[in-house]
């Protein structure tokens, strides 16, 4: 992409940013396995619409390996905003003191991202202009692989208690999405046509199952992150900025979330 173009769109961010309200909020991780004995403090960054109503759905941002960028830092919390939407993300990894989740570690980072993102959704919930019951989450990469291996299984477990409402997860792995069916949560996987360790099996997982999902065609990992454009992952995923197809996926968010944080 050409420096102008960057230019113009990190100025945009930084404008859009501006006009959403933003403060920190610690909140304690949630116990969900019966071998959770204590909770972690947690750091999260807080985004308000202008004018909060009295009973505003939110949602949870789940971040990549890279952490706290500004992908879910100000991008997505920006436009989300825009909507109407109270938006927290949360810093997964910087509560711990851990910098990005490696082949030795994603593991135990995963396990904690689905503790922090339940606790997040309790913090939510107690907030006074937040409607509890109207909550999503949405992860990127490995925040989508928290939702597609972890939450969606958690939902069935948790019918007595605060549960996510719906759940977008963007270029996630589907190895286990088979299963998925229309009793789960409203679930939207976003797939990039060239991402080529995920795509296929997400596409499948698409056309057996009750998932939504939107292909976009051409696209590449992390094609809605302007700052890895050009780069490969330690996963070796290809990373390039695609302005389309990021419009293509604020828009079907847009529906999708119209729809199912409704009142």
């Amino acid at each position: 992409m050409r420096r102008g173009i960057r230019v113009v769109f990190l100025a945009a961010t930084i404008l859009a940013v501006a006009a959403c309200v933003s403060a920190g909020l610690r909140f304690p991780s949630a116990k969900i396995y019966p071998s959770d004995t204590d909770t972690k403090n947690i750091h999260g960054l807080l985004f308000k619409p202008d004018n909060p109503g009295p009973s505003s759905p939110a949602v949870v941002l789940l971040h990549h390996c890279g952490g706290m960028t500004g992908l879910v830092t100000e991008d997505w919390p920006s436009y989300l905003s825009s909507l109407g939407y109270v938006v927290l993300t949360i810093d997964s990894y910087g509560s711990r003191g851990v910098q990005r989740c490696t082949r030795k570690n994603y593991f135990q980072t995963r396990t904690n991202m689905v503790k922090d993102a339940y606790g997040a959704l309790e913090a939510l919930a107690k907030l006074p202009y937040v409607d509890g019951n109207r909550v999503a989450v949405i992860g990127f990469s490995e925040g989508a692989n928290a939702i597609n291996q972890r939450i969606i299984a958690f939902e069935l477990d948790r019918k007595e208690e605060l549960q996510f409402k719906a759940a977008i997860s963007f270029y996630g792995r589907c190895n286990n999405m088979l299963s998925y069916s229309k009793d789960d949560m409203p679930l939207l996987q976003i797939i990039p046509e060239l991402d080529v360790q995920r795509a296929s099996t997400c596409i499948m997982a698409g056309k057996r199952t009750d998932m939504e999902y939107m292909l976009l065609m051409g696209a590449y990992h992390s094609f809605d992150d302007i700052r890895s454009s050009g780069r490969i992952d330690s996963w070796g995923n290809q990373m390039l900025y695609d302005t389309a197809a990021t419009d293509k996926a604020r828009e079907a968010t847009k529906i999708f979330l119209a729809r199912h944080l409704k009142k």
